[in-house]
């Protein structure tokens, strides 16, 4: 064990590593985001903005930033250096997760609205809303090389998306409850 999180404003929600892996992300119900040097195991810098619990947090793919989500209805883009939100997403309902795209120019985020909502990850602005599940929608991903995205639900599915047109290509039914979770392979097969 390098270092075990005390975290004191309520259970860690989320958690994610920094893409050279010297830090840790934390999201918790206490409404704060955390960064953790993995070295010493002490809080690098906290974030606060939150006004409810926050369910996920993400590292940029170029470590400078970073975005978390909750139950406030919000995505917030901090910037690591600063400590400062660059920008905050208004949603109409919770928000389960947010991701970058592998080239860090895009962000993906699901709501318990049903829909994949796709921004501009420089901005905030929105790009496109992806519509297709019929029911909440609690996880999403990129393929390693950016060109399907994938988001599953409360109606038993993982719809498969063309980043390049933000058409539903694909829906993968079977599962017997809710997808909360999902990843691409690391060889993309």
């Amino acid at each position: 064990v390098l270092f075990q999180i005390k975290e004191t404003t309520g259970s860690v929600e989320h958690l994610a590593f920094s893409p050279d892996g010297k830090r840790l992300a934390t999201s918790s119900n206490g409404k704060v985001v955390r960064i953790w040097d993995i070295e010493s195991g002490e809080i690098f810098k906290t974030f606060e903005g939150h006004a409810a619990v926050v369910y996920w947090v993400e590292f940029s793919p170029d470590g400078k930033s970073l975005v978390s989500s909750g139950r406030d209805n919000t995505t917030r883009a901090w910037d690591i250096a600063t400590g400062k939100t660059r920008f905050t997403i208004q949603h109409a309902s919770e928000v389960a997760a947010a991701v970058h795209s592998p080239d860090g120019k895009q962000l993906a985020t699901v709501c318990n609205d049903g829909q994949v909502g796709l921004w501009d990850a420089a901005t905030g602005q929105a790009v496109a809303a992806l519509v297709g599940h019929r029911g909440s929608v609690y996880s999403v991903c990129y393929s390693r090389d950016g060109k399907l995205l994938a988001s599953g639900g409360s109606d038993n599915t993982i719809r498969l998306w063309d980043t390049s047109t933000n058409d539903g290509i694909a829906t993968l039914s079977g599962h017997t409850s809710i997808v909360h979770g999902l990843t691409f392979s690391r060889d993309g097969k």
